[in-house]
C-alpha cells in the first residue's frame, strides 16, 4: 500500500483507511473480489474467475491515489478455467498472473504464468509448466520479474530485454520475497525443520 495507508477485508467488502486523514474508504464496489488480493505501492489487484455472475476471467487494478480502475484484457477471459486464477504481482507497468487445474495428489498438473504489459496492451510472455500450481512464485521489480517453479532456484528475467538468470541455487527451498537488492528465502533442512536466509542478488 502507498505510505499513510492500511486495509483490512469486511464481511462482505473491501476497505482502504487514510492515515493521513483517519478516512475510511470503501472499495467494495472498485475491486471485484477481495480474496486472493494483491496490494502494492499504490495499486490493489486481483483476478475474477469466469461464473455466472461475472461472465468472465478478468483481472482488475485499482490506484488508491488516483482512484483509476483498470480492467485487463487477457486471451483468457471466455476460457472456463477450473483452479488457481490468481494475481501474483502487479505494479505500473505489469501484472503476473497464474492458474491451472484443479491438483491431483501425487500428479503434476500444467500450470501457466502470464504477464501483461499495460501499454502494449497484451502478455508479453507466457511460460508452461508441468507442476502444480502452488509451486509457482514471482514477484515483480521495476522492469525485472524474479520467479521459481521449483524449489531449487530463484531466476530474474528483464522484461526489456528478455535476458534470464538465475540469481540463486538452493535445494530446499521454500518461501521467499524481494527487496532492494536482497532476497530473504526461507530453506527446508529436513523433517518440519527450516532456515531462513539473507542474500544480496549477485547482478
Amino acid at each position: 500500500s502507498p505510505p499513510g495507508w492500511s486495509g483490512h477485508h469486511g464481511l462482505s467488502g473491501l476497505f482502504a483507511y487514510d492515515l493521513s486523514n483517519k478516512q475510511e474508504v470503501d472499495l467494495t464496489s472498485q475491486i471485484a473480489s477481495a480474496f486472493g488480493i494483491i496490494s502494492r505501492d499504490e495499486y490493489l489487484c486481483s483476478a475474477t474467475t469466469k461464473n455466472q455472475v461475472s461472465g468472465k476471467n478478468t483481472i482488475g487494478r485499482y490506484n488508491l491515489l488516483t482512484k483509476q480502475s483498470d480492467v485487463v484484457k487477457t486471451e483468457l477471459e471466455n476460457i472456463q478455467l477450473t483452479y488457481g486464477f490468481q494475481v501474483l504481482d502487479c505494479n505500473a507497468k505489469y501484472v503476473v498472473y497464474k492458474f491451472g487445474p484443479q491438483m491431483s495428489p501425487g500428479t503434476p498438473s500444467p500450470t501457466e504464468l502470464r504477464i501483461y504489459q499495460f501499454d502494449q496492451g497484451k502478455d508479453i510472455l507466457v511460460k508452461r509448466f508441468d507442476i502444480n500450481i502452488g509451486l509457482v512464485q514471482g514477484k515483480l521489480f521495476g522492469d525485472n520479474f524474479y520467479y521459481s517453479s521449483d524449489d531449487k532456484k530463484i531466476l530474474n528475467r528483464d522484461l526489456t530485454s528478455g535476458t534470464e538468470n538465475a540469481v540463486l541455487t538452493e535445494t530446499g527451498l521454500a518461501d521467499w520475497d524481494i527487496d532492494e537488492g536482497y532476497i530473504v528465502y526461507q530453506k527446508n533442512t529436513g523433517g518440519y525443520n527450516s532456515n531462513l536466509y539473507l542474500q544480496q542478488i549477485q547482478r
